[in-house]
């Protein structure tokens, strides 16, 4: 993701071609971050890949916080 964010190569399309396949469970040959980051999460209903991922974050945080 950092890297698609700064430029995109086909090393980089590649690589996030791929992260997409596993995320979202299908192709999504040639997609750009804004999109990988505001599709649905097949996996949580009502949420996108950002919002499910961030709020993962925010807990591990927490609980690194709070020990």
């Amino acid at each position: 993701m950092r890297n698609a964010s700064a430029h995109i190569t086909s090393t980089t399309q590649t690589g996030l071609d791929g992260l997409a396949v596993r995320l979202l469970g299908q192709p999504s040959p040639g997609i750009e971050l804004y999109a990988l980051l505001t599709a649905n999460d097949p996996n949580v209903a009502g949420s996108t890949i950002y919002q499910t991922h961030r709020d993962k974050l925010l807990t591990a945080a927490g609980l690194i916080a709070n020990g």
